[in-house]
């Protein structure tokens, strides 16, 4: 079958795309509920929830869905889920040479890009900020609510660390959507979060590996 610029490629499901999205909103609630809960010239905040205890009640509701969004998103789609892992698990020279272009990237400077797979070399990286900060907030998070059931020493350690990864990980969701959605090198990847698709000429400057891979999956090749 024959293609042209206008070509499609699948990237992600409806699943992925509805866990992605109910995971986003989840942790800004939980962002603007434990920061008007955290800081006292933020208590204002409060009663946009209804007041203090309800803006505790609602970050423990977004908790969970925040914890176990992922987790229904894994059972819907195993394979995708194992996709990511062999991904993040399995490093080429093409995914440092990414890392290293990183900076001209960023700044819209002209660069080369090495050839990548389904994730490149930052999206991998970020698979791993973005995978530690959940696990990091969630167990500790999870402590703070239940401290009966822990050591009293590991529940004081949870403390500072919870209000530690906090910020950490809204500076990595930031950066993340912003790369993904408003760079103007990457921005189009927006595409694949909200209709499931990326377009030819995206697919294959950022993913060429992939983007070959997933051609002849399909049967396609150039006229």
């Amino acid at each position: 079958m024959a293609y042209s610029d206008n070509d499609r490629f699948p990237r992600f499901g409806k699943a992925a795309r509805v866990v992605h999205f109910t995971h986003l909103i989840s942790f800004f609630v939980l962002f603007f509920t434990g920061m008007s809960l955290y800081f006292n010239f933020l208590s204002p905040l409060n009663l946009l929830f209804g007041g203090a205890s309800s803006a505790k009640l609602i970050h423990r509701i977004a908790a969970c869905i925040f914890f176990f969004g992922p987790i229904l998103g894994i059972c819907l789609n195993p394979k995708g889920f194992f996709l990511v892992i062999r991904e993040i698990t399995h490093w080429r020279k093409e995914d440092f040479q990414f890392i290293v272009t990183f900076l001209h990237k960023f700044f819209g400077q002209p660069h080369e890009v090495a050839p990548q797979g389904y994730l490149n070399g930052g999206q991998k990286l970020n698979v791993y900020l973005l995978g530690f900060g959940f696990l990091g907030l969630s167990i500790t998070g999870f402590v703070l609510w239940f401290p009966q059931y822990v050591p009293i020493s590991f529940a004081l350690w949870c403390y500072p660390l919870h209000s530690l990864l906090a910020p950490c990980l809204t500076a990595a969701v930031l950066g993340h959507g912003y790369l993904g959605s408003f760079h103007p090198g990457s921005g189009a990847s927006w595409e694949a979060i909200w209709g499931g698709t990326l377009s030819r000429a995206f697919a294959e400057h950022h993913h060429a590996r992939w983007a070959q891979e997933v051609d002849s999956q399909l049967g396609r090749t150039r006229r």
